[in-house]
């Protein structure tokens, strides 16, 4: 009894909550109806809001702004102006929501440079400075350190640009721009009239970073406006072409070099980088008839170790495996102290693996172990050696 006495009490005083927030007082609507209104305005616009449709919800929050004056709701028409593209208006919010609310300060900030960005970009670039001095290391303010660089670079502040282009580079900021980034560190002291560093940076990106879009772009800048140093650094960047797909670029002037230089050892590389063009054109035959004849030529001894690995590479390909073991045993052999000797006897026994003849593999994996135990296939010729005992 006491119960359903209770449940008739919470009855009667929302039904009279009710009828007092549908009242009309005087023409005007009683000030609890008018807050449910504006809560329920609040709460739909903040649901429009997260679901990422901000013309939406800037319609709701509009009918609703003159009485805000709460900090978050501020920010969300705020953010909601700027993915609209409204950045005047987003702009001057997120300004007054850093300097004079203090709320969210860094993202306040951040999201003002950004509205500032889009419509007085010299402005913005001051603000994004102090911005990424003051929040060092900071993923927003990391986030602008790239944009920073290319609008300094865009400017003429070239020693400005090197220095966010090299901060971006040693942070790891989108580390598949890391060529592109140093490439322009290069290009600003470049143009500050350090153009002798600058081609040796030129020259270090060009061998550590040959299969990039970005060297590659660089080296056709380096044709027209330092020949001579194109000229001089050509064998390195040929590899730019090769590795770029640039066959039949690099091959005419592979050719025209050949036919117009009286230097016999330019000549050898020339035709050298020739063959490796055919290479990578998958002529596996020509190639190997002209890294064979090569080998005889006494201009190439500088080079015989690259020709005998691409000797070794070519009988693989055209599947005359034992050729290619004996190729990299030799290669194994004659140049111990170089970089790819463990690699190429440690590929030696993994072909005499496909010819199903363990005993010779393990034999070789062992001796790639024993001879090169630094090295990174010191590792795995254990276990192919465990693996083929087993």
């Amino acid at each position: 009894m006491a119960r359903l006495m209770h449940s008739k009490i919470i009855y009667q005083v929302v039904a009279i909550l009710l009828f007092l927030a549908g009242r009309i007082s005087q023409g005007e609507m009683n000030p609890l109806a008018v807050h449910l209104d504006r809560e329920t305005r609040i709460q739909l616009a903040d649901s429009l809001y997260a679901m990422g449709q901000y013309h939406k919800a800037l319609d709701g929050y509009a009918h609703i702004i003159p009485s805000i004056n709460d900090p978050r709701i501020q920010f969300k028409i705020a953010y909601s102006l700027f993915r609209t593209g409204k950045t005047d208006s987003s702009a001057r919010l997120f300004a007054m929501l850093a300097r004079d609310k203090k709320f969210l300060v860094e993202y306040s900030r951040y999201f003002f440079i950004k509205s500032l960005w889009q419509n007085d970009s010299l402005s913005a670039l001051k603000e994004a400075k102090q911005y990424i001095a003051e929040y060092n290391r900071h993923v927003l303010a990391d986030s602008l350190i790239v944009p920073v660089a290319r609008m300094c670079f865009r400017t003429g502040q070239y020693q400005n640009a090197q220095r966010y282009f090299l901060m971006a580079k040693n942070r790891g900021i989108n580390k598949e721009k890391s060529a592109d980034f140093l490439i322009k560190a290069a290009l600003s002291s470049y143009y500050s009239g350090y153009k002798t560093s600058a081609k040796k940076e030129f020259y270090a990106i060009i061998k550590k970073y040959p299969h990039k879009k970005a060297t590659f772009d660089l080296v056709k800048w380096l044709e027209k406006r330092e020949p001579d140093f194109y000229k001089e650094k050509f064998f390195k960047i040929a590899a730019v072409y090769l590795q770029n797909r640039q066959y039949s670029t690099l091959k005419k002037k592979l050719e025209s070099l050949i036919k117009r230089s009286s230097n016999a050892e330019k000549k050898t590389n020339a035709r050298f980088d020739l063959l490796k063009v055919y290479y990578a054109q998958g002529r596996y035959r020509t190639a190997l008839y002209g890294m064979k004849s090569l080998l005889k030529d006494a201009n190439a001894k500088k080079i015989e170790p690259h020709i005998r690995l691409y000797v070794a590479r070519a009988y693989l390909r055209l599947g005359q495996k034992s050729n290619a073991i004996k190729a990299y045993k030799e290669y194994g052999h004659l140049y111990p102290r170089r970089r790819k000797a463990p690699e190429a006897v440690w590929k030696a026994a993994w072909i005499y693996e496909q010819l199903g003849k363990p005993d010779k593999a393990v034999n070789l994996y062992r001796q790639v172990f024993e001879r090169w135990s630094r090295s990174t296939f010191a590792k795995e010729a254990i276990f192919r050696e465990g693996f083929g005992l087993f």
